[in-house]
């Protein structure tokens, strides 16, 4: 099924998948910054890709989806503006009617997140782009959370945030990596089976590639309940290694690199 073609080879217009309580499936079409649209579509049949209808042209960038069981979708997501990764959130419960984008974070040059969604809830963990300094350069370490489907955001400790963050201190700053002179690449966030976030990332001396960065360090960040406590895994060899958490049932968690 050829659903779109925009006439790119630019991978970051690849498309998100997600899927709504009745089996429909929806396509969110990306755009790398402004000079291209990005796209809603949705299939006409409950788990069938054999006809889709268009949803929505709008604009935004690294897509992430999150269908939430009483308020339908919250997408997170970037809009670039004058070429600064900026935060934003849009929410719809039929993905047709969409609120106004509301403007999450833009915390000196922008930022890089991960999200997750743990029933109702969605969290955003994220790093920040230093002014002045390219944004080859990401530091620092922040996490938010929203319960009723993207209307008000707090920190990890329930403290009401003020949108958007602009604040480096801000109350939703887990870490100060800029304070130890370390970069801040992000991997993925989850949650544990007490509902407390995880985040994963990887930390390194500089942007460049090479031995001369070393230690990256692939890190975790775990709410206790009263305090993060940060663990290091495993070292990796490049700032864009991936890995991904898998938290079991019985509290094992499974480092996959």
């Amino acid at each position: 099924r050829v659903l779109l073609d925009k006439k790119t080879s630019d991978a970051h217009d690849n498309p998100v998948l997600s899927i709504d309580a009745d089996g429909h499936l929806y396509v969110f079409s990306a755009a790398h910054g402004t000079s291209r649209p990005s796209y809603v579509h949705r299939s006409i049949k409950p788990q069938d890709i054999s006809e889709f209808e268009h949803l929505l042209t709008t604009n935004f960038s690294y897509p992430q989806p999150w269908f939430l069981p009483e308020h339908g979708f919250l997408l997170m997501h970037t809009r670039y503006i004058k070429g600064q990764r900026v935060l934003h959130a849009i929410a719809s419960r039929d993905a047709q009617n969409w609120s106004e984008p509301l403007k999450l974070a833009h915390i000196e040059a922008g930022h890089y997140q991960v999200t997750q969604a743990d029933g109702n809830r969605v969290g955003s963990a994220f790093n920040m782009h230093p002014q002045g300094q390219g944004l080859n350069w990401r530091t620092n370490l922040y996490y938010i959370e929203s319960s009723d489907g993207g209307k008000t955001w707090t920190n990890v400790a329930g403290e009401p945030l003020e949108l958007p963050l602009t604040d480096k201190k801000s109350p939703a700053l887990v870490r100060d990596y800029q304070a130890e002179g370390r970069l801040c690449y992000m991997k993925c966030l989850r949650y544990s089976e007490e509902g407390h976030p995880i985040i994963l990332y990887l930390t390194s001396g500089g942007y460049e590639s090479g031995p001369a960065n070393d230690p990256r360090t692939f890190t975790t960040a775990a709410w206790n309940g009263s305090e993060w406590e940060f663990r290091e895994a495993m070292h990796g060899d490049n700032n864009y290694d991936f890995a991904s958490l898998d938290v079991h049932p019985n509290g094992d968690w499974l480092l996959l690199g």
